[in-house]
């Protein structure tokens, strides 16, 4: 008969979190998220790891917006963030209590986060931004490598849908044209593009 600590230390079943109040504190979710993983599967005979998600993506990403981008962000931008910032939280901690199979695949576990990303950001308020210095510091916080995945063009792409502003259209789609050739680009090409970045939505004063 399985002990009630052999229980706990080898579940499949994600701890219930609070996302809700996690995310007004900021992005302690996703390292819980992690180590309530290594927690669960502590003796389990099959050894397995997180999601990469939790750390490599979600923490990163989530720190490097609250940290980096919130202090350069319009009075609306830093409220969109807040609200970003919960919403994904939230959703993905919805998502993990309803199939906590998710957790075993890294790699499904990542579309999963993935999808749930330009929900997040609409329902915010990231269409009604009007600041061209708030749409500028949000596109070009990921890594330039992000964008060379599929997944990050398929949540861009699902935003910038329903989104009016064709100017804002033409930004991403020069983004990922140029993105397909990223490999061989030069240093200098790299910062070229993130000047055209720049001066386009300067021009959007």
């Amino acid at each position: 008969m399985t002990s009630l600590k052999e229980r706990l230390c080898c579940s499949n079943k994600p701890t219930p979190f609070n996302a809700g109040e996690l995310c007004k504190d900021g992005c302690s979710y996703y390292q819980k998220r992690h180590d309530d993983y290594v927690l669960r599967h502590s003796c389990c005979k099959s050894k397995s790891s997180p999601p990469d998600y939790y750390l490599d993506y979600g923490l990163k990403y989530c720190e490097k917006f609250t940290l980096e981008t919130y202090p350069k962000l319009s009075p609306e931008g830093q409220q969109w963030l807040k609200k970003a910032r919960c919403n994904l939280q939230i959703m993905m901690e919805k998502g993990l209590q309803n199939k906590p199979e998710l957790e075993l695949n890294s790699e499904k576990f990542r579309k999963f986060a993935f999808n749930t990303h330009p929900k997040a950001y609409l329902d915010a308020g990231l269409a009604n931004l009007k600041n061209p210095k708030d749409w500028f510091y949000i596109s070009t916080t990921p890594e330039l490598k992000e964008w060379l995945k599929a997944e990050t063009w398929e949540q861009a792409n699902k935003v910038v849908s329903v989104i009016a502003d064709k100017k804002i259209k033409d930004a991403f789609e020069y983004m990922e044209e140029q993105a397909k050739n990223f490999k061989n680009w030069t240093e200098e090409q790299v910062k070229n593009l993130q000047n055209w970045l720049k001066n386009f939505f300067d021009q959007k004063k």
